[in-house]
């Protein structure tokens, strides 16, 4: 995988302890159109601390221009931003 670290729109679900539950996410590609993926399955979730910031780690597979691919995702808890960190 590749490191991409890019924002990313992103619909979630978040349960009681407000953990987050990635369910799909949009990206803009070169031309500036939009991509819109919807996460298949979660494989792995990590909380992680870098730097005195706190992120939620999702490895996730999803289907991505008729392929199937696997990819990173974080949730910055901080400035709740998503991120596309590796593809």
């Amino acid at each position: 995988m590749k490191v991409v670290n890019v924002n990313v729109d992103m619909i979630a679900l978040f349960n009681k302890n407000g953990e987050p539950k990635p369910i799909k996410f949009r990206l803009t590609n070169k031309d500036g159109e939009y991509i819109t993926v919807k996460v298949k399955r979660v494989l792995l979730k990590n909380k992680l601390k870098i730097a005195n910031k706190k992120y939620f780690s999702f490895r996730c597979q999803s289907i991505i221009k008729g392929m199937e691919k696997i990819y990173e995702l974080r949730y910055d808890t901080n400035e709740f931003k998503w991120i596309l960190f590796k593809m």
